[in-house]
């Protein structure tokens, strides 16, 4: 090899060890409530799409069927809907209130993922973004299921009709993240540790 090549290898690692670090620094101190600039949204998306590795593929394959679907929006719905809202579009104001933005769903920049870096995704979540990772409270089948879904939302007839089939059975609302509540277990909670009562003297404010 040549000296020159030497010579542009190394000033190559130089810059970007120096763009690298004042990014870095200018990340210091930086609060939610500032939008990143152009330049560092760009960048960051570019890192996103060339750094998250593939998922494999399901050891049992998946159909992509109508109640697969479903099923995927149900827990997306449960699980994801709280950030990216329910027609994962992100357009809430509780949405708008992360930097880095919460990604919409439905976007280029998005749906360019492969199902396996999707999949990477929801298993392992993204650092500094706000993404938490399911692994561990979601198994593999749902994962995929959502990812699945999240396609779907991105095709205004499929949305559409998986929408309507979701509110048909009672599952389009929005709950809180994590939120796998069963029905009653509340009440027999109540039951079974009572809350204390408490007196207060009239005339005292505590």
């Amino acid at each position: 090899m040549t000296k020159q090549f030497w010579l542009g290898l190394v000033a190559g690692i130089v810059i970007c060890g120096v763009v690298g670090g004042l990014f870095g620094v200018s990340m210091v101190g930086k609060k939610a409530t500032v939008p990143p600039s152009e330049f560092e949204a760009r960048f960051v998306n570019y890192l996103k799409t060339i750094r998250i590795p593939e998922a494999p593929a399901p050891s049992t394959p998946i159909e992509v069927s109508d109640e697969n679907l479903f099923e995927g929006g149900e827990r997306y719905n449960r699980h994801c809907a709280a950030c990216h809202d329910l027609e994962g579009d992100a357009d809430s104001d509780f949405a708008k209130a992360f930097n880095p933005p919460v990604a919409d769903l439905t976007s280029e920049e998005v749906q360019r993922y492969s199902d396996g870096q999707l999949k990477r995704i929801v298993d392992s979540g993204i650092r500094f973004t706000g993404m938490p990772g399911w692994k561990g409270a979601l198994d593999e089948t749902t994962q995929w299921k959502i990812v699945y879904y999240m396609r779907a939302l991105a095709d205004s007839e499929k949305a559409e009709r998986l929408e309507a089939g979701l509110k048909a059975r009672g599952k389009w609302e929005m709950e809180a993240p994590g939120g796998d509540h069963h029905q009653g277990e509340g009440e027999e909670h109540e039951r079974a540790h009572p809350e204390p009562e408490h007196h207060h003297e009239s005339g005292h404010e505590h």
